[in-house]
């Protein structure tokens, strides 16, 4: 993320794991500098701005759940 960007506060059907790899992150409060894990269950209020100056750098991975497929 670009310094002075972010999310609005927001949640998921699904839970949410940011492995924040470079940077700072500002959320509801909280405050993370990498290296750092983050994980939001589904439902979660969550919401992010970069602190500082430099570029912050993190991986999203969803947890889906998985489809229900009907059978015939």
């Amino acid at each position: 993320m670009v310094p002075k960007t972010g999310y609005p506060v927001h949640s998921h059907d699904y839970d949410l794991l940011l492995v924040l790899t470079h940077g700072r992150l500002e959320g509801l409060g909280h405050l993370s500098e990498a290296p750092a894990v983050i994980y939001y269950p589904a439902g979660t209020p969550h919401g992010a701005a970069p602190t500082g100056v430099e570029l912050t750098r993190m991986i999203a991975f969803e947890f889906h759940p998985p489809e229900v497929m009907p059978w015939f």
